[in-house]
């Protein structure tokens, strides 16, 4: 890509060696807290309109992320206990530690000493600045009586999320927050209580003002996640009793299995009139819906996986054009798709556009360009997102997803007669019986083409 810089710069949009850059300002009593004072992404897109979109998405992200930033810090601002809240808790080590047996000839131990001096320290400075309520608190908290949450998870947040993905992060310190809110101090928690809140969570959700049930599996798959990792954290810093049973285990219901919800597990397929429905109703105006979802039709690609193919993964095996699948949710995933005839004239568009005026389009560049990009620098959020608008203007339910296009794709394969495992292997499932080394892009290639080539849909044209 030819870098050009016009004249003057766009709204978030900033330039750098002549190439656009999304760029958002943090504001001064946030940097320390985030660690950096501007927020920055080179843009892929060239045209000034398209930066613009590409811009707006990611700044749309970073706005969310200095909005919790901030009320994370007005709580410390609203709370004065929070400002004193490590000088108690020190003051609580030092009280833990003390001898609680007194000399021959001293009526007070060293424990009790300290205790009042705790209790004079409340009553006066504490007091005085901060009111006769947080004063209790100080003092409750240094003795041992409380032990105060938030202050915990705020160090948590902070120490012991690094090696995790962003948006896992967003999504521990979330559901960490809503359990920190609920029991406030540690000695609130216990498995009774546990299940009162789980019950109040499947039935109003974490806001009762504002009722969002939770699910069985939202419940186990996620929320939970979040809370055990904080509850491990303070079992870590030695803050949990021994014999204290785990209020962590347990507390979720067992979900009643029956033929009514076992068959309504899941995402169902779509059938393949109703793919071509879909893809004939994708206006005219939405290319890289349009290019996403012809993509996943004749491969039963991941969303994720589409939008993410670069130029360089179209490759050629044994005369055979294939789509290089490098980067997948899971070591199955990562696979040749040899690419179906019916997509060729659409791959080869594609390419032409990535290049521009090179000879031939980098190899780094996107497929399907024009892709925003949310906070977690995912690119199929905001198209999956227009699926999800599609489809319901068209009708389907809840049960019938983008990912229903890939167990479309996995239906006509297995009623082909293709193996399982072969099916397992084109798609990237985890296939139990595939060993290291049994697989290489020279014979998959040849084995799978007639697989790709028999996905057929009606009365869709022959050129995409």
């Amino acid at each position: 890509m030819t870098p050009t810089t016009p004249k003057k710069p766009t709204s978030y949009i900033e330039y750098k060696d002549g190439f656009p850059y999304a760029a958002l300002t943090i504001p001064v009593e946030l940097r320390e807290k985030i660690g950096k004072r501007k927020y920055r992404k080179k843009l892929e897109a060239i045209s000034s309109r398209k930066a613009q979109l590409e811009a707006a998405s990611l700044v749309a992200g970073w706005k969310k992320e200095l909005a919790l930033q901030k009320a994370l810090l007005n709580d410390e601002t609203r709370n004065p206990l929070l400002k004193i809240i490590m000088e108690a808790l020190d003051l609580r080590k030092a009280f833990e530690q003390a001898d609680g047996h007194s000399e021959e000839g001293e009526e007070d131990s060293e424990k009790e000493l300290l205790r009042e001096q705790i209790e004079i320290l409340a009553r006066g400075r504490v007091q005085s600045k901060h009111g006769e309520q947080v004063a209790l608190e100080f003092y409750g908290i240094a003795t041992g009586a409380h032990t105060p949450l938030l202050p915990l998870y705020k160090e948590w947040s902070k120490s012991k999320l690094k090696n995790y993905s962003l948006k896992t992060v967003d999504s521990y310190k979330r559901d960490a927050k809503s359990f920190v809110d609920k029991f406030t101090y540690l000695e609130a928690v216990n498995k009774r209580a546990m299940k009162v809140w789980i019950t109040e969570l499947m039935e109003v959700g974490t806001d009762p003002t504002n009722p969002k049930p939770m699910s069985h599996t939202t419940l186990t798959d996620r929320f939970m996640c979040g809370v055990r990792h904080f509850w491990n954290y303070l079992d870590s810093r030695g803050l949990i009793d021994e014999e204290m049973i785990n209020p962590m285990e347990g507390i979720i219901p067992k979900k009643e299995k029956t033929k009514i919800t076992n068959a309504s597990v899941g995402w169902t397929p779509f059938d393949p009139k109703e793919v071509v429905q879909l893809y004939q109703s994708i206006p005219e105006d939405d290319p890289q819906l349009s290019s996403v979802t012809a993509i996943a039709m004749f491969t039963g690609m991941r969303i994720e996986e589409v939008c993410s193919l670069t130029a360089s993964q179209i490759i050629d095996v044994d005369g055979i054009r294939c789509f290089d699948i490098r980067d997948s949710k899971t070591k199955a995933g990562i696979r040749v798709v040899p690419i179906h005839i019916q997509l060729i004239p659409l791959v080869d568009k594609l390419l032409l556009a990535a290049k521009g005026d090179a000879e031939k389009a980098p190899p780094d560049t996107f497929l399907i360009a024009g892709l925003g990009v949310n906070k977690y620098d995912d690119r199929s959020n905001a198209v999956g997102k227009r699926f999800g608008r599609l489809k319901k203007q068209l009708g389907f339910d809840e049960k019938k997803v983008f990912h229903s296009i890939r167990k479309c794709v996995v239906t006509q394969l297995d009623r082909a007669g293709f193996r399982e495992t072969a099916i397992a292997d084109l798609v990237g499932h985890e296939n139990p019986s595939m060993t290291m080394g049994r697989y290489s892009a020279g014979i998959d290639a040849p084995i799978r083409k007639p697989m790709i080539e028999s996905i057929k849909y009606p009365s869709l044209k022959e050129s995409q």
